[in-house]
């Protein structure tokens, strides 16, 4: 929806932006996991979500990243995956690491994160909602909210203007065919 003031025509865009997490060292250097990825028992409920109910945890994982709306898909998306194939599981949930992982520049360890899905699937789904936890990111103030992004105004010139035609019934000065008159006196 484009908005128009004044000759200038606004167009929002929407991008997704990291909202939470401490500021980056100076440096640029991506920083250590709050937790570790075996430190499971740090966050009980989150442990036993991880370890029954998978596929539950990696939808509100999800939610916690991208907003409400996200849960039941991801949720059963993961569920039936990983019921018949848990290897592929992996290649699914991955992507949510690294963009955990990205947003607050964490390190890459140990090693790759579809390797850490792949062998760690739900330490790593657990070790995800723990970050998030701790960072404060919840499916009503996720961790990528879209943003407005207000483009510069495109300024549109005026209509060129015209001059107006005659009135109706009257002619014009440019209409009138000067007409070639002698001179009274001189007969």
């Amino acid at each position: 929806m484009a908005a128009q003031q004044g000759g200038y025509h606004y167009q929002p865009a929407t991008v997704a932006a990291p909202q939470h997490g401490a500021a980056l060292p100076v440096s640029g250097e991506p920083v250590e996991w709050s937790t570790g990825l075996f430190a499971c028992c740090d966050d009980c409920e989150v442990c036993c979500i991880g370890y029954f109910i998978p596929s539950i945890l990696y939808g509100k994982n999800k939610e916690s990243i991208a907003g409400q709306g996200n849960f039941t898909p991801d949720c059963c998306a993961f569920f039936w995956i990983h019921l018949f194939c848990s290897c592929a599981a992996s290649c699914l949930s991955y992507n949510s690491r690294t963009e955990v992982r990205k947003a607050y520049n964490l390190k890459e360890q140990p090693c790759g994160d579809c390797c850490v899905h792949f062998w760690c699937v739900k330490c790593a789904l657990c070790q995800e909602a723990r970050e998030l936890k701790l960072r404060g990111a919840t499916p009503t103030n996720p961790l990528l909210r879209p943003v407005q992004v207000v483009p510069p105004p495109v300024v549109v010139p005026p209509a060129q203007q015209q001059m107006p035609g005659p009135a109706v019934g009257v002619p014009s000065p440019q209409q009138t065919p000067y007409q070639v008159t002698t001179n009274p006196l001189k007969s």
